[in-house]
């Protein structure tokens, strides 16, 4: 899971918002962990993210020396073999493609090919133009299931996601809502109800089914909230019609997700990744699980201050993650196996949303926070210390303890107790150096500053 900060601050003066997204979740594979402060600390108005650190490659060359020992090679031959090779790169490339597409009916081959082409080249215009073209075609054929195969609806809302995914790129998003809806209501047409009896391919359609949902309760959101600024494009016929529909859309991902977990078939990756390759799907059109569908609901509800629905869904994604002991099963003969490095990392994310959610009412509730972001350190620093050195792991678990460490810093801070806060502060600017966090060296570097610009409270 990669992971990104986000340093953003609120419209209300005198708020600020901290926020780690990460990619595990397979939900577009983001966290949102926010830390939300009323306080007359002053911040800097600025916009800061850091993607997770990149992979980097350094090409050199050195200059000619007429002196050097000429290769055994002649340039010439060397230079044939090297274009000898690149075409027969090329040719296998292309090759494979066409081979890929082998999967999908003649009817809809040709449309998909350019329109995958098309979106890897980011013409997002021509890309929406042959993917609508290739649905419109495919709900038209006369036996889907001969044309496609048994997961014809499977593959039909591939194509659909895929037109509603370049949309999105383009900026249309009540349009691209409108084709998820589309997609949602072709996936969820007839689908019974989740049982002993249920086939994997359902449930592949279920899972499909929650993770579009959520997808449509994000977007409803952004769209409702760029009508609510007065900014709403021409199509605003398309959308949501009121926040109540975008919580409809949570409310049944969420049901759903409990079903599907409590019935014997499970999702299967049999065909998907060939499928999301052809078409280059977004990540999260797949791996929708329990605990990323209680998080996005409750990031949702914690978003609209209902503390109430909230806490309950991050309590319970982390017992999910962290399950606890069971005393009759623990020990050396204990069958449950021990929770990833990744899955507790997590964890501590959703720990650090529990104490921004605290930290966000009114009053603050400090202890609160203060009592969770300090749980979310402890699991985190446990996890990064049993975890494989230079992993990716371990990167993901360093920078959940760089970012809890900021926010038990603002606590401290926020409790006049400003000992804690600078020690808390001058730790985070460690992990930060550390890890190569550079927007985490800069928000802590700001932060000792002002600790030590401001009067000491009684």
């Amino acid at each position: 899971m990669n992971v990104q900060l986000v340093y953003r601050h609120l419209i209300a003066p005198g708020k600020s918002q901290l926020a780690i997204r990460t990619s595990s979740n397979p939900f577009r594979r983001e966290l949102h962990s926010r830390t939300a402060i009323s306080s007359n600390l002053q911040f800097s108005d600025r916009l800061a993210r850091t993607p997770g650190p990149a992979l980097r490659r350094t090409i050199s060359s050195s200059s000619f020396d007429p002196n050097a020992p000429k290769s055994g090679i002649r340039n010439g031959t060397l230079f044939s073999v090297m274009m000898a090779i690149g075409a027969l790169g090329i040719g296998y490339g292309i090759y494979e493609m066409y081979a890929i597409m082998g999967m999908w009916p003649k009817e809809v081959r040709n449309d998909l090919r350019v329109a995958v082409r098309a979106k890897q080249k980011e013409d997002w215009r021509t890309a929406a133009s042959y993917f609508e073209r290739a649905y419109g075609t495919a709900i038209a054929l006369p036996d889907p299931p001969a044309s496609f195969g048994a997961d014809y609806i499977i593959k039909i809302s591939a194509i659909a996601l895929s037109l509603a995914d370049v949309l999105e790129s383009a900026g249309e998003l009540p349009k691209a809502y409108s084709v998820y809806g589309s997609a949602f209501a072709d996936l969820t047409h007839g689908l019974p109800s989740p049982s002993e009896s249920s086939t994997s391919l359902e449930a592949d359609q279920r899972t499909r089914a929650i993770g579009t949902a959520l997808k449509m309760a994000e977007l409803g959101e952004q769209i409702l909230h760029v009508r609510a600024l007065g900014r709403a494009p021409a199509d605003s016929d398309y959308g949501p019609a009121d926040e109540a529909e975008v919580e409809e859309k949570l409310d049944w991902a969420l049901t759903e997700a409990l079903r599907l977990r409590s019935a014997s078939a499970k999702s299967t990756d049999k065909g998907k990744e060939k499928e999301n390759d052809t078409l280059n799907l977004p990540r999260w059109v797949e791996g929708v699980d329990l605990t990323s569908t209680m998080e996005r609901v409750a990031d949702y509800y914690s978003r609209k201050g209902k503390v109430e629905y909230a806490v309950p869904l991050y309590v319970h994604a982390i017992s999910t993650l962290l399950p606890p002991p069971n005393a009759t099963t623990s020990g050396l003969f204990s069958s449950t196996p021990s929770p990833s490095i990744g899955d507790r990392c997590k964890a501590a994310t959703l720990m650090n949303n529990l104490s921004s959610l605290f930290a966000s009412m009114t009053p603050v509730n400090v202890p609160q926070a203060t009592s969770w972001a300090q749980k979310a350190l402890e699991v985190a620093q446990k996890a990064e210390g049993e975890s494989k050195s230079a992993s990716e792991e371990r990167l993901e678990c360093q920078t959940v303890i760089a970012v809890v460490l900021f926010n038990l810093g603002m606590l401290n801070e926020l409790s006049n107790e400003h000992g804690k806060a600078q020690s808390h502060y001058e730790h985070a600017l460690e992990m930060s150096k550390a890890i190569g966090m550079n927007e985490g060296v800069t928000e802590a570097q700001e932060a000792l500053r002002r600790l030590k610009s401001q009067p000491r409270r009684p």
